[in-house]
């Protein structure tokens, strides 16, 4: 090392640190464990355990934000009257079913149908015993159970 460089480090070293902003934390919406389970649970919702991607969407979404949730459980009881744009895709849910895949959860069928296998079952029945595991998420979900996808397929024609 040169003399030069130590005093370069000792003048660093003496500045004082001063933070000026508070980080922001990852919302759980970002983070893949979230996201997978969320999937996990969604499909275990579904008869017979799977769903199309279509479907997926409009459900996966609705569980990202307190809102979402109200305005989705609004329209499902027919307090809220959808139109255009009311519902949103999911932009993560295509990456989230690969992971699922890619961990043996869930399987894809040739037309896109998404359905859970047995480890997946286990999962969800896991996550359904956890009293403090994803309970916003669990109650948006058991308010609409029974899942109509007829319901469903006219909320995708208000997105597209």
């Amino acid at each position: 090392m040169r003399d030069g460089d130590t005093s370069i480090n000792s003048e660093i070293n003496q500045q004082p640190i001063v933070f000026r902003s508070r980080p922001r934390p990852v919302p759980p919406t970002s983070v893949a464990a979230w996201r997978i389970s969320a999937l996990i649970l969604t499909l275990s919702k579904f008869h017979g355990s799977s769903a199309s991607a279509d479907h997926l969407n409009i459900l996966m979404h609705s569980l990202r934000t307190p809102t979402t949730r109200s305005r989705f459980v609004a329209w499902w009881e027919g307090s809220f009257t959808a139109g255009i744009g009311s519902f949103n895709l999911e932009p993560s849910l295509e990456i989230t079913i690969r992971l699922a895949h890619a961990d043996g959860l869930v399987s894809i069928s040739p037309k896109g149908r998404i359905k859970l296998l047995e480890p997946g079952v286990q999962f969800a029945r896991a996550l359904a015993r956890k009293d403090d595991v994803l309970t916003e998420e669990k109650q948006f979900l058991e308010s609409i159970v029974p899942i109509s996808t007829a319901k469903l397929t006219r909320a995708m024609a208000l997105i597209r």
